[in-house]
């Protein structure tokens, strides 16, 4: 992440990992509930986009397997 991400947070804040996921799954399953498949992932495409907004980048840098490109160039473009 670049720097301008991490300067939002103080640098000597303690941090409970295990709160934090508690509270981001919560938050998500409050917020998901009753969703159908579609709406499900409309959700999670848009946290996604969010995230790499965020960040100014798109997350994790690595170049797609030959795997991946050998399926996706048989099923034509995914959006």
């Amino acid at each position: 992440m670049n720097d301008s991400f991490w300067d939002r947070f103080p640098k000597t804040a303690k941090v409970n990992c295990i709160e934090l996921k508690d509270k981001a799954q919560e938050r998500i399953a409050r917020e998901t509930r009753g969703m159908s498949p579609d709406q499900l992932y409309a959700y999670f495409l848009a946290s996604s986009h969010r995230f790499r907004h965020q960040i100014g980048r798109a997350y994790p840098e690595v170049a797609p397997s030959s795997m991946a490109v050998r399926e996706s160039s048989k099923q034509g473009k995914r959006t």
